[in-house]
């Protein structure tokens, strides 16, 4: 543990809330009680014009601004307008999961960010399949556009989003408090320090 409180981006869906700026004052409150300094995307969630790519760029390299300053990520990974969680919030754990994956795999002089992940309810994945209304009916095993449900039992979201957690922080299946305890946890015992 060093002096300085590790920076936790807080990734999710989130910000599309009703009440998405209490929420996020809500989430940064929580971070600061364990001690966590939380960078959260609500903070650059500009105006933007929706009738050009400008605001939408704007966003997206302050976002990314943000990751490449975090020293771990925190990530809703509920479900979000389906059975999968929002794409934007994959982006975000597979962006940091592919530095982590350079840093090991080819020596790129980045730093390492555990990955964090949390839910809310935890279904299987099949399971929130099925809670959506997607499998098809007459082919059990099978969604309405005919792809194969993978019947995963041990995963709750797609494998590509819950190994790295599993691998390099945890996935937490109580909710946002539980998982940002976790990484309090886990920073305080040194499984991973802040540059």
């Amino acid at each position: 543990m060093t002096g300085r409180a590790p920076r936790i981006y807080l990734a999710g869906p989130d910000i599309f809330r009703e009440d998405a700026a209490e929420f996020a004052n809500w989430q940064k409150a929580v971070c600061r009680d364990y001690g966590l300094e939380p960078l959260h995307p609500m903070d650059n969630n500009f105006k933007p014009d929706f009738k050009s790519l400008d605001g939408a760029r704007d966003i997206y390299h302050a976002d990314v601004g943000q990751m490449l300053r975090c020293d771990v990520i925190c990530a809703n990974m509920g479900m979000f307008r389906g059975p999968e969680p929002d794409s934007g919030t994959c982006f975000e754990v597979g962006f940091i999961a592919g530095l982590n994956a350079a840093r090991e795999r080819f020596g790129a002089q980045v730093p390492f960010r555990p990955l964090y992940g949390y839910v809310e309810e935890a279904p299987t994945y099949p399971e929130a399949i099925r809670m959506c209304g997607l499998e098809d009916p007459e082919n059990p095993g099978y969604d309405v556009q005919g792809c194969h449900i993978t019947p995963w039992e041990v995963l709750t979201v797609n494998l590509m989003m819950e190994i790295p957690m599993h691998e390099t922080g945890a996935f937490i299946t109580t909710g946002f408090e539980d998982c940002i305890a976790q990484i309090a946890a886990d920073w305080k015992a040194g499984k991973f320090t802040v540059a």
